[in-house]
């Protein structure tokens, strides 16, 4: 297993995708996911805001997830749930179907999260994983498009 979360450790990236897109909602999921295709991407990492298993919930997630795929179905869309400390968040967020979570809680806990991740098929991330957040950018869609152009 991994070793703790320290501040010196490098952020995880999830391994499905290098550019991981943070989005705070369907519209902008939507427009990440419209901006991955047409720089010619296959798969696209969406990561929800810090936290978003305990605002949105994993109900959310799924949904706004379900909803991109079906507009973009050619893309293969990998959704990061950023449960931040939240074993309770992690683990409803699996219940919900979520298949990737993000967790940044003591290892011990962390350990038991990814076995209940992998008997249902999901992915647990050791937190703070690193995003691309388009949102301060002055064009953000221009700089979207540039970040989704990197390998």
């Amino acid at each position: 297993m991994t070793a703790p979360a320290s501040p010196a450790r490098p952020a995880s990236t999830p391994p499905r995708s290098p550019a991981p897109v943070r989005v705070d909602g369907l519209e902008t999921a939507l427009t990440a996911a419209r901006v991955a295709v047409l720089v010619g991407r296959r798969d696209l990492a969406l990561a929800s805001p810090a936290g978003g298993g305990l605002s949105g919930g994993g109900g959310w997630w799924a949904a706004l997830l379900a909803r991109v795929r079906a507009a973009e179905p050619e893309l293969t869309v990998t959704g990061l749930l950023d449960c931040l400390d939240s074993a309770g968040a992690a683990l409803a967020a699996l219940r919900a179907g979520c298949e990737d979570i993000v967790f940044d809680g003591p290892e011990p806990v962390a350990e038991r999260l990814a076995a209940v991740a992998e008997a249902v098929g999901a992915r647990l991330h050791r937190g703070p994983v690193a995003v691309f957040d388009p949102a301060g950018s002055r064009d953000p869609r221009a700089a979207l498009a540039a970040h989704l152009r990197e390998p």
